[in-house]
């Protein structure tokens, strides 16, 4: 067989295959299809007749019937239709004609392992084939498809003197019945050497459409194979050429297999022929490639003597722009903006202007870093540059260089802070006036990637010579002010007075003094009682950290945690209360005072990995029970690295420590956290229960938090709580635990012991109930 042939044979033996599979496919998915229907089509009748269960309890053998050959007439593919009473007896079969030879089998085989609710399909051969598919059936088996579908009822049929209009009666009240019983069930049994003849006008119509294709692909490929073995005549043509001295250029390699064969056996022969005339022509390109190899010498000389000019240049030019610029925004950076602000503060000292420095910080920039990614950092670090330079007109500014360089008078001097220095300024309300542009222009939202970035920024203002007449006093009291508006509350301006300094070395003596507090034993912890507003019984205490200065007295814990925080103490002074707390509890029980548990907040810098063997072993060497103790956490601490902030929650939980979420509402709570975190309780802030009495709309949105941590399961206490119409409010809420000013302020550990006694908040809760009593009464008459 030539190639051509044996081409032809395996192309036209692939395609006949391929075909083939696809009908045989094709007819399988439309017997699934017929089947699937037909089965959910019988499902649709049984439901569409509600008489079917008053026909089977009370066994009418006419309805029975009348159903059965609606099942029938379904499809000529149904076999067999049974009905069964809800105990396995068979009430009533009816039979097609062919099948009534067929052997049925009993409900318990039909429906085993099946919920009685649920319908059953069950498979089973058969012998019993349709009329004239005899033959047929010996290539496919008859199988049997059984299904079984329960008749259900909203009236239980075990109930004695169940009359027919019981039924009706359910039925035009479905809503009333509170059970569905099963009344019994019906079976139906297809045939699937009958689903197979209802297909087979598809498989005749898919295995027609595939001998037509069949015979155009054997067209195509014939033409095909013709055009393949056309290139042989030829080169059986081209070689008498070559023999006779005709065909002197190599003749082009196409195709593959015998055609390449025989198209490189005819080049050799033509190389062979050429090869004397090539000998003689080489001495001259010899003589030729030296003379350009030469000439290529010298050219290259001259390019790379161009080149090393080009990289000295461009190496001078990157030097100065890395010495000056940043690379980053491309504005000036430190060093070269201190250099002009020299040189312009010693042109407006001698011709006695007024010259400003702004000192730019974009607040919270961190958080950007670590939301987004330190590329979206950049990004907006970029667009905050471009915002800049928009936003400052060429009458603010002390030099603007040409459009190609940078501006002079604009610096990034580093990490997220930038500096402008303004010329010519009649007084100080022109600085503020410019500087009000910028943090107008700052608060348009930018567009980082996908995200929506908001942020504020605060500026510090140092004029000269008010405020210094050197770049070195002049960046420290631009910087002081801007540091002062940080403290302030940021997303503002501060210009520079001397009251800053003050306040900067009254801080830092602050910080000295806190640093050495602990040592010097100025840290105290107090105890707030939460109390149980109906019983008055004391179910825990929270522990709070206080500060007693020799000079300040009581420092509140708002000015000097911060200052904890930055300076890195937190996490030792957070143990340390830690640890006093569990011991000032295990005392308290050994003197044989009650308490069910102590609360300690937990600041987002001690969760780290080694805190939980930090609470392991406090536990263990105050010898008291992990559910003595309850952690109360911030909002803060779920906003950082929030997965590995669940995962050492939950080793806390795992200890089997109760957890709280402390100051509720006040920061960036989601309900997303609350899902997360495995907490017991919400902590209500006192700044909801201010005024609530007062305020409808803020006792609607308490009302609303405290719906939701009871639906999530959470235990509720609220802080603050000062009057009687707060507790009032809260009771009506179903809110018990209580923990504010109305029942006790935070005390020494001395002074809990007496709190502690039994009698001692029953008291103070009576006169509260008759002051209760008594606002009842004049609200009454009134």
């Amino acid at each position: 067989m030539s190639i051509a042939g044996r081409l032809n044979a395996l192309l036209m033996t692939s395609a006949f295959v391929l075909i083939l599979l696809l009908c045989v496919a094709i007819t399988q998915r439309e017997y699934a299809s017929n089947r699937d229907a037909l089965l959910l089509q019988a499902s649709a009748v049984a439901a569409g007749k509600p008489e079917l269960a008053v026909a089977i309890h009370f066994k009418t053998a006419p309805q029975l019937a009348v159903a059965a050959e609606d099942f029938l007439a379904l499809s000529p593919a149904v076999k067999r239709v049974r009905m069964f009473s809800n105990i396995g007896d068979e009430l009533h079969s009816s039979v097609a004609p062919w099948a009534r030879d067929s052997i049925s089998p009993s409900l318990t085989e039909l429906r085993a392992n099946t919920s009685p609710l649920d319908e059953a399909l069950t498979r089973f051969s058969s012998d019993t084939v349709p009329p004239n598919m005899e033959v047929f059936s010996l290539l496919i088996p008859e199988i049997e498809l059984v299904r079984t579908i329960p008749v259900v009822s909203l009236i239980d049929p075990l109930r004695e003197g169940l009359m027919r209009e019981d039924f009706a009666i359910s039925m035009l009240d479905p809503t009333a019945a509170k059970s569905l019983f099963v009344i019994g069930y019906i079976e139906i049994a297809i045939s699937r050497t009958s689903l197979l003849l209802v297909g087979a006008p598809t498989f005749a119509l898919s295995a027609g459409g595939g001998l037509i294709l069949l015979l155009i692909f054997w067209f195509i490929v014939r033409t095909s194979t013709r055009k393949i073995t056309e290139p042989l005549g030829k080169l059986a043509r081209l070689a008498d050429d070559v023999a006779a001295g005709r065909q002197v250029d190599p003749l082009p390699v196409s195709g593959g297999g015998e055609v390449r064969h025989i198209t490189e056996i005819l080049n050799g022969i033509i190389a062979g022929m050429v090869r004397h005339k090539k000998a003689i022509e080489v001495d001259r390109k010899m003589l030729n490639m030296k003379v350009d190899r030469r000439e290529e010498q010298l050219t290259l000389q001259r390019k790379e003597l161009d080149e090393a000019k080009e990289k000295v240049s461009a190496t001078e030019d990157r030097l100065r722009h890395l010495a000056y610029f940043d690379l980053l925004t491309g504005l000036p950076n430190r060093r070269l903006f201190s250099e002009q602000l020299s040189l312009l503060l010693r042109l407006a000292l001698r011709h006695g202007e007024r010259l400003a420095l702004l000192i730019l910080d974009i607040d919270h920039f961190k958080r950007v870093n670590d939301s987004l990614g330190t590329d979206a950092g950049d990004q907006l670090l970029r667009e905050v540059a471009l915002r800049l330079e928009k936003s400052l007109r060429s009458s603010d500014l002390a030099h603007r260089s040409s459009k190609k360089e940078a501006l002079m008078d604009l610096s990034r001097m580093g990490g997220d802070e930038f500096a402008v220095v303004l010329n010519k300024l009649p007084d100080e309300a022109a600085a503020i006036q410019v500087a009000s542009r910028i943090l107008k222009a700052m608060e348009r939202p930018f567009r980082i990637g996908e995200s929506e970035v908001t942020i504020s920024v605060t500026m510090g203002i140092a004029l000269t010579p008010a405020h210094g007449k050197n770049t070195e006093s002049l960046f420290r009291a631009a910087d002081t002010a801007m540091m002062s508006g940080k403290k302030q509350g940021r997303n503002c301006i501060q210009v520079y007075d001397d009251g800053m300094v003050t306040a900067n070395k009254e801080r830092l003596r602050l910080e000295n003094d806190l640093r050495r507090a602990r040592d010097r034993k100025q840290l105290i912890v107090h105890y707030q009682p939460q109390v149980n507003g109906r019983t008055a019984e004391v179910t825990g205490a929270e522990a709070l950290v206080r500060w007693s200065h020799p000079d300040h007295g009581l420092i509140p814990p708002d000015q000097w945690i911060p200052i904890a925080e930055e300076l890195g103490l937190i996490t030792d002074i957070g143990n340390w209360v830690l640890d006093q707390a569990c011991r000032d509890l295990a005392e308290l029980r050994r003197s044989g005072r009650d308490l069910a548990s102590i609360s300690v907040n937990i600041s987002a810098l001690q969760l780290t990995d080694s805190f939980v063997d930090v609470v392991s072993e406090t536990l263990k060497r105050t010898r008291l029970s992990a559910n003595s103790l309850q952690l109360e956490l911030t909002e803060g601490l779920m906003i950082g690295e929030q997965k590995n902030a669940v995962a050492l929650v939950e080793q806390l939980k795992n200890l089997g420590i109760r957890l709280s979420i402390d100051d509720f509402g006040t920061g960036y709570s989601a309900l997303s956290y609350l899902t997360q975190f495995p907490l017991d309780e919400l902590k209500v802030d006192r700044s909801f229960v201010l005024g609530i009495a007062d305020s409808p709309q803020n006792a609607e949105l308490v009302k609303a938090i405290l719906a939701m941590g009871k639906s999530l399961g959470l235990g509720i206490v609220v802080e603050g709580v000062e009057r009687v119409d707060e507790l009032k409010f809260f009771r009506e809420q179903n809110v018990d635990c209580i923990q504010g000013f109305l029942f006790s302020p935070a005390v020494p550990i001395k002074k809990l012991h007496e709190l502690l006694e039994p009698e001692h908040f029953k008291r103070s809760l009576e006169l509260l109930e008759e002051q209760l009593k008594g606002d009842s009464m004049q609200i009454e008459k009134a």
